[in-house]
């Protein structure tokens, strides 16, 4: 007996319908760049340049930027910065509002979740430390990721 091509056609559809049904269809995203990575940093008075980390991280979703401060000579301003690759970067630390600001105060001991815009024109995000002592520098250690850590 001979199936009309209707017929088998109709079948394919129906089983490959099913299939997805019983196993689902996986769609693809772009995931965040949530790995951590240790850092050692000296960094300069508050009426000094920021000094920024050697080497920009990939940056793959618009998100927050997750750094924790584990130890450091005093409370550091971490400031968030695009990047085309190259360090230092620019600038896009942004405060809870969305508004652009210099940086964002981390004391050691605590961790925090930087709002940014590096996405927006940037593939790559570096983070830059000053000293929140007008006139003291000192060292920073710690770990952060480019993309927000749960």
């Amino acid at each position: 007996m001979k199936k009309s091509l209707k017929s088998r056609v109709l079948t394919v559809v129906i089983t490959a319908t099913m299939g997805l049904g019983m196993y689902g269809l996986t769609a693809f995203a772009a995931t965040g760049n949530t790995s951590t990575t240790n850092f050692t940093s000296s960094y300069k008075p508050a009426s000094m340049d920021y000094t920024y980390l050697d080497t920009p991280r990939a940056k793959n979703v618009q998100s927050d930027v997750f750094v924790y401060i584990s130890s450091s000579t005093h409370t550091v301003n971490v400031q968030v910065c695009g990047s085309d690759g190259s360090v230092p970067g620019y600038n896009r630390t942004l405060d809870s509002d969305g508004d652009r600001v210099t940086s964002i105060q981390v004391p050691a001991g605590q961790s925090a979740r930087i709002n940014n815009d590096v996405r927006y024109d940037y593939n790559y995000a570096v983070l830059g430390f000053r000293s929140s002592s007008t006139y003291a520098g000192g060292t920073v250690n710690g770990t952060w990721a480019p993309d927000t850590v749960s």
